[in-house]
């Protein structure tokens, strides 16, 4: 595992402008981007408390396949059918 010096986010790095891309679009984005962006957040939140490998293949899921607003539209279809039953 690489010490904590080599794990530092910089400005170059694509962490980094991913996270910047998601504040402004966070900022700019309509109600309904917000809201999948918050839900996307209180996922990553809720399988990082399980354990480090459910958040990586979280993270791994949605990163292959279908594109991610269809997966966060799908994630938020399931998540309120199983909140009406």
């Amino acid at each position: 595992m690489e010490d904590n010096n080599e794990q530092d986010i910089t400005k170059s790095s694509p962490l980094y402008t991913l996270l910047e891309e998601i504040k402004i679009d966070y900022q700019t984005g309509d109600s309904q981007l917000r809201a999948a962006l918050i839900k996307f957040a209180e996922r990553y939140r809720a399988e990082k408390s399980k354990s480090i490998p459910q958040l990586c293949s979280l993270l791994h899921d949605l990163n292959h396949g279908v594109d991610q607003t269809t997966r966060v539209r799908l994630f938020l279809a399931e998540k309120e059918g199983f909140s009406q039953r």
